[in-house]
């Protein structure tokens, strides 16, 4: 094996994983971010492929879910292997290294075509982001049982432990940390006092706040993540105004074009003169910037998978650089367990593991554990008894508009619980922002409905039932009407008719027609069944053009099968089975607003 530009640890789990290729179906990688994940797994496939032989036939997969997470796979590919390609379709000639978007429903439900023993190897990289729990994915994961797979994570979260079991090779932050491949950091809790009221984000707020983070950061580069798109467009706003620089400080935020995303993040790399980026979500996850001295956090950080995953993004050795400052606004670091922190620390204070700089800021954020007040559970009661006497008419809806952190969310909860006690509902969550004006929202709506439909009972003979009736409304009554002929046919034949029987028969059949008819028809039947078939779906189907429509109509197509698979038997309310099946199914569609208003008419 080569070890050109292999660290010790890459060589480690080099030597560690492919002899479990060939011994386990399922290996998993855990590595935190920056430390080389994608240049390791690509060196462990090569190892693998060069143990092989080199054999042309060997076909490896790599899953991502981003566009540039496969860009950069496949540029470290192509130093190591000749036959390279990100796949746009499933027809496309497969390489030995194929790279497959999973947000890409197009490819992900068509590998279904391919054998199940097609791939060799599949790779799933930042696995903690794939949806273990999707229909979708189970199927594909199933349909290649066969294949090794390699989880490559940052972070091991229960679904990923439930698939891919324990770790076969783990380095960790702490021993990145006392390497030197990764800077140590501190953790800073201000002593001032904000009380957040974000609905209103006032001048003399933002001032304050925006002023207060000035004074830390000392003109170093800065990532400031923030609770929502308007606060971080306006916490730019308020620092460049006290700075007087107009390119001073930038919003990176998803409503924004991706070209314009990727050029102020390179912008914020290579010019010294941006010197803030205000996010929300877009660069918490993949986006590793080195150069960044300060994380200012003004959301809350609610698990330490979240901290695992944000702040060794930002780690990255750099000139001058000797640890990131993060700057916890919201003091949530105190609600993270302390052993996330037994960490070797290099800074100026003392060696201690975590560094706790003056009393908890009092930024206030949602808390669902709080009571409601101002009549909240009236207005609940009020509307749940609304909802519930509404007619079955397409395009019943209850809009609740507020600005933010005037409890729309926790007035939905309430109203939730109001209903939840007359058993009359089924509850589906959709959060329509997820992948607004994209194809994928429609499939994120399916999957969400599909999985409370599967999920809202724990029987495992009803979930079994209930994926039995979905595919009979979905493949029609026919298939299993004729199986059910055949087979009592057959039956009746086989076990109904003595043997005599069956021998009069066959030669009064015999002396009727003939060894030639008899070869005739049976030979008739085998060649013409299929055309035989065809014409009858010609003249007995309807023209439908919904192939040309795009992924919505075959969504909808779907989701009306699955909508009277679970909702439409009606039967007795006293009977309990038959009220259960009685119920209606209420979407909760929550944070509207954070959608465009192109993206809310389309969720509307």
């Amino acid at each position: 094996m080569e070890n050109k530009g292999l660290r010790h640890y890459q060589q480690e789990a080099i030597q560690k994983v492919i002899p479990l290729i060939h011994q386990e179906s399922r290996i998993l990688i855990s590595m935190p971010t920056g430390t080389g994940k994608s240049f390791t797994i690509i060196n462990i496939v090569y190892e693998y492929y060069q143990r092989r032989g080199g054999v042309k036939e060997e076909k490896i997969l790599f899953l991502v879910d981003r566009s540039v997470v496969a860009d950069s796979i496949k540029r470290l590919a192509l130093e190591k292997f000749d036959s390279v390609q990100v796949l746009k379709s499933i027809t496309d000639a497969q390489p030995t290294i194929s790279i497959c978007n999973i947000r890409t429903p197009t490819l992900t439900n068509g590998f279904e075509k391919l054998p199940s023993t097609y791939y060799d190897i599949i790779v799933f990289f930042n696995c903690e982001r794939f949806p273990f729990s999707s229909s979708n994915f189970i199927n594909l994961l199933h349909h290649f049982d066969v294949s090794c797979k390699i989880g490559v994570t940052s972070v091991i979260n229960d679904s990923i432990s439930s698939y891919f079991g324990d770790v076969a090779y783990r380095y960790t932050l702490n021993a990145a940390i006392t390497d030197g491949v990764l800077t140590s950091y501190k953790i800073v809790i201000p002593t001032d006092s904000f009380e957040f009221n974000e609905q209103e984000l006032s001048v003399e707020y933002l001032s304050t706040l925006a002023k207060s983070i000035l004074e830390f950061i000392s003109n170093d580069k800065t990532i400031v993540f923030c609770k929502n798109i308007d606060y971080a467009k306006k916490i730019s706003a308020e620092i460049i105004k006290i700075t007087g620089q107009e390119n001073y400080a930038r919003a990176v935020v998803s409503n924004s074009e991706s070209a314009v995303v990727y050029d102020t993040i390179k912008r914020f790399k290579n010019d010294d003169q941006l010197k803030v980026l205000t996010t929300v979500e877009l660069l918490a996850d993949g986006v590793v910037l080195p150069n960044v001295k300060y994380l200012i956090i003004l959301k809350p950080i609610k698990s330490e998978t979240i901290f695992l995953k944000l702040i060794p993004n930002f780690l990255g050795p750099y000139p001058a650089k000797e640890y990131l400052t993060v700057i916890d606004y919201t003091g949530s670091i105190h609600k993270v367990p302390e052993r996330f922190f037994q960490y070797d620390k290099k800074n100026d204070v003392n060696e201690q593991p975590a560094v706790f700089v003056g009393a908890q800021a009092k930024i206030l954020f949602r808390d669902n554990s709080l009571e409601g007040v101002i009549g909240v559970n009236d207005i609940a009661e009020e509307l749940a008894n609304l909802i519930n006497i509404m007619p079955n008419e397409s395009g019943r809806m209850i809009g609740i508009f507020g600005e933010w952190g005037r409890g729309k969310t926790f007035l939905m909860k309430y109203i939730w619980d109001n209903l939840e006690k007359k058993n009359s509902f089924y509850k589906v969550d959709f959060q329509a922002w997820k992948y607004q004006e994209t194809p994928a929202v429609w499939a994120y709506l399916y999957e969400k409905i599909a999985d409370s439909y599967y999920n809202s009972t724990t029987n495992i003979f009803r979930k079994l039932y209930r994926r039995f009736k979905l595919n009979f409304y979905r493949l029609g009554w026919y298939n299993v009407l004729f199986f059910l002929i055949y087979f009592c046919i057959s039956l009746f034949v086989s076990f109904g008719i003595s043997f005599d029987d069956k021998l009069k028969l066959f030669q009064v059949i015999y002396t009727s027609l003939g060894a030639a008819t008899i070869l005739s028809i049976i030979t008739l039947v085998f060649r013409f069944k299929n055309s035989a078939r065809e014409l009858f779906n010609k003249y007995y189907s309807k023209a439908s053009f919904t192939h040309v429509l795009g992924i919505q109509a075959e969504v909808q197509k779907e989701l009306k099968n699955l909508i009277k698979a679970w909702v439409s038997f009606k039967g007795h309310n006293n009977c309990k089975y038959c009220r259960d099946r009685n119920r209606k199914i209420l979407l909760f569609v929550d944070d509207i607003d954070r959608c465009s208003y192109i993206g809310q008419n389309e969720a509307v």
